[in-house]
């Protein structure tokens, strides 16, 4: 087998090794420079926190949003939790999340965990079911969390649930497509959520430590209007 590590240019590691040491005003350790290489921004915010000492363990919040119960119990709820037989053999599969509604007949991304191993696979929904009365409560939830569902372009959104960390700009900033603008950490890591347009941040739903799903908006961009216009 090969790993990622094999495929990777020896100059990558010399750039991230004298990165890490002018960071560091110091020799570096093969842990610094290797979290460097992989995360060069949330490196350098965890070497200037621990610089300061302020680095303190976070929290752990239990996700509150759904209640998992045993299958036929419970008319109209989800199914989040399989026993898959393939030609004999037996997985257990689990939903972790989805992404965003996107176009009718484009693709969404799935995240399963197929005996425990984080998997992501893209399916094409052809036809989607609505239990009776799920809508006014979908809304409830909607109106109680604070955060709304992404319906636009320009909503930023998480890959999969998660819990953000930082926000990284503040309403009526300029952004350009793919600026990093917040942090959400998920499977323990810690994953950068970048800007979908180019525009005006409008507003900003979420703060951190509110959890999030791939289907929150977490911020909203409004497009650049043509030369003349004026953002209302």
């Amino acid at each position: 087998s090969i790993r990622a590590a094999d495929l990777s240019d020896p100059n990558d590691w010399d750039k991230a090794y004298e990165e890490t040491k002018a960071l560091l005003g110091r020799e570096p350790t093969d842990e610094e420079v290797l979290l460097y290489a992989l995360f060069p921004m949330q490196a350098k915010d965890f070497f200037i926190a621990r610089e300061k000492g302020e680095l303190k363990p976070e929290p752990i919040e239990e996700l509150t949003e759904v209640t998992e119960v045993k299958a036929g119990t419970v008319p109209g709820a989800a199914p989040v939790e399989f026993e898959v037989v393939y030609h004999g053999e037996k997985f257990k599969v689990k939903v972790e999340g989805v992404s965003a509604h996107t176009e009718p007949g484009k693709p969404r991304k799935y995240y399963i965990r197929v005996d425990g191993r984080l998997e992501e696979v893209q399916l094409t929904p052809m036809v989607e079911a609505i239990p009776s009365g799920g809508i006014p409560q979908a809304t409830a939830q909607i109106e109680e969390k604070g955060i709304p569902k992404a319906t636009q372009p320009g909503d930023a959104t998480a890959p999969m649930p998660g819990r953000v960390v930082r926000i990284l700009v503040e309403e009526g900033q300029p952004v350009n497509e793919g600026q990093t603008v917040a942090i959400v950490e998920a499977m323990k890591m810690e994953n950068e959520i970048h800007a979908p347009i180019t525009g005006i941040v409008k507003k900003i739903f979420v703060k951190p430590g509110d959890n999030v799903t791939p289907e929150d908006a977490l911020l909203r961009i409004e497009p650049v209007k043509p030369e003349g216009d004026t953002y209302g």
